[in-house]
């Protein structure tokens, strides 16, 4: 048994890299498919670092609360190799989320600010445990001499904090607060919190104070306000970070509420997320046909998502353009259980970016991006002066001028008017439908390549024999989060007289 604690930190890193193995042995074997193992690492790998986390800043408050506890010297001696395991785990779920999930840097143009937020804040307090891995073994204590060593860990409280936004902002547990795992966290979280105040307390007894101070009352009620800050700042209801989010939230919350209530694809639970992985040829080949695999899980519970809705007559749509957006396609994949696919042509070489747009039953609609490398990789530089117009196999499509500004677009406050004419200048009232809809259109910023898919104004589908025109209107809305200011690239798809035609124009958003 003295062999035992005295050896404590190796058993405890033996420990984590066993868990290791065993998490990855475990997901290897009862999940078959490689997106639903890489989910499931990065879940649990992040659930066990936090519970090492935890276990790290554990024993200074507790044995100050509770100084007769026994193993005092064990936990402490130990504290090191929990820190390292913590560090170990993250970094595991890091690579995992990184490179397995989001697809590398490649992957970071299809994020929103708020999650590129929480992304920076995770890898910053990873450079942090990383710096505190490096100067946790016994030379690096001796080198620094221990006062130093005492304060440059307390840089851990600091990692701790941008951990905890960064779990509340992007955990997939954490959509819904009421469930038992966030519950769990708040409560152990909110016990730390407890048993720091008391050390608090008796350290500015000691040092500062004679007589006994209130900090302990105030250090109790600071921390329940902290959980039901952080509970309600990071709830899925609230996009943005600030002391008034719930009310700017209310506010776009009330201008869409007719136009979530009358599009059945904007109805549903707002919570889901929902995991996609692209399945392609190692090596793609311009102008030949390459299958295009994508599967899709419930990204809270890892399982297969069996049933969709139908949006717009398709169960999944994928918009495909190049670098430059200069190329463009509309196609659907088509289902087989919780896979899509479908054959598609690159025409040339160089960089392409792929638009997922599919609704799982009871959900709203939801939207996922991809890059793919065709070939040769091709670097063009691309200018986007302003176009409102554009003529197609003979129609004129017109794009209304007027000043597009991020917040209008944002919450729903402008429209987009198109004009069709035909070759003679003459209004074309023959529109037929396309889709269960008069026009289709999307937006993609030239530098972000944000996504952004614009339904029509008038959300009653038409009948296959209607016919409509000059006009149609499309109303843009930050359903995913706010349309940013920049250069767009917009593709409308109108079908005059039954012939599909695609028209492109490029706008600034201020």
């Amino acid at each position: 048994m003295r062999d035992l604690f005295s050896n404590i930190r190796f058993y405890i890193l033996l420990f984590s890299s066993v868990i290791a193995g065993l998490l990855i042995l475990f997901c290897m074997t009862f999940y078959t498919s490689s997106n639903l193992q890489l989910i499931r690492m990065n879940q649990m790998s992040a659930f066990i670092s936090l519970i090492f986390l935890y276990l790290a800043l554990l024993p200074s408050p507790l044995y100050s609360a509770f100084p007769l506890l026994p193993f005092k010297t064990q936990y402490t001696k130990a504290r090191r190799a929990i820190g390292v395991s913590a560090f170990f785990f993250a970094l595991l779920h890091s690579l995992i989320g990184f490179f397995g999930q989001l697809q590398g840097f490649e992957g970071l143009g299809f994020l929103s600010d708020r999650y590129l937020f929480s992304l920076f804040l995770g890898f910053v307090s990873l450079q942090i445990l990383f710096f505190l891995t490096l100067t946790s073994f016994d030379k690096a204590v001796s080198y620094l001499t221990f006062p130093t060593w005492k304060k440059l860990h307390r840089f851990i409280y600091l990692a701790s904090l941008f951990i905890l936004i960064h779990t509340l902002m992007l955990g997939t547990h954490f959509t819904d607060l009421s469930k038992i795992i966030p519950q769990l966290f708040f409560f152990f979280f909110s016990l730390l919190l407890i048993l720091e105040a008391v050390r608090l307390d008796k350290f500015l007894q000691k040092k500062y104070f004679k007589t006994h101070t209130p900090l302990l009352l105030t250090g109790i009620l600071s921390g329940f306000l902290i959980f039901f800050f952080l509970s309600s700042l990071f709830s899925e209801q609230l996009q943005k970070i600030g002391l008034h989010s719930f009310h700017q939230q209310l506010a776009k919350d009330a201008q869409q509420t007719l136009q979530i209530s009358q599009n059945p694809s904007l109805t549903g639970d707002r919570s889901k997320r929902y995991t996609v992985g692209l399945t392609t040829p190692d090596i793609i080949v311009p102008q030949t046909k390459i299958p295009l695999v994508f599967t899709i899980y419930d990204a809270a519970n890892g399982t297969p998502q069996l049933l969709y809705q139908r949006a717009y007559e398709k169960l999944m749509h994928l918009i495909i353009v190049d670098e430059s957006l200069t190329y463009f396609e509309h196609i659907h994949p088509e289902q087989n259980k919780n896979t899509f696919s479908i054959d598609a042509t690159f025409p040339r070489n160089g960089r392409y970016h792929l638009y997922t747009d599919f609704q799982p039953l009871g959900a709203i609609e939801q939207q996922m991006g991809f890059t793919v490398n065709v070939g040769d990789e091709e670097k063009t530089v691309s200018t986007f002066p302003e176009k409102l117009s554009d003529t197609v196999d003979g129609y004129t499509i017109t794009l209304n001028k007027d000043t597009f500004t991020s917040q209008e677009l944002s919450l729903g406050n402008k429209k987009m008017t198109f004009t069709i004419k035909d070759s003679q200048g003459n209004d074309v009232k023959t529109l037929k439908p396309y889709l269960a809809s008069f026009g289709h259109l999307v937006m993609i910023n030239t530098k972000s390549y944000d996504y952004v898919h614009v339904h029509p104004f008038s959300l009653i589908q038409p009948q296959k024999e209607s016919t409509s025109g000059p006009i149609v209107e499309f109303l843009p809305m930050g359903i995913y989060g706010p349309i940013k200011k920049g250069t767009y690239k917009l593709f409308a798809q109108f079908n005059p007289n039954g012939t599909l035609i695609t028209a492109d124009f490029t706008i600034t958003v201020k």
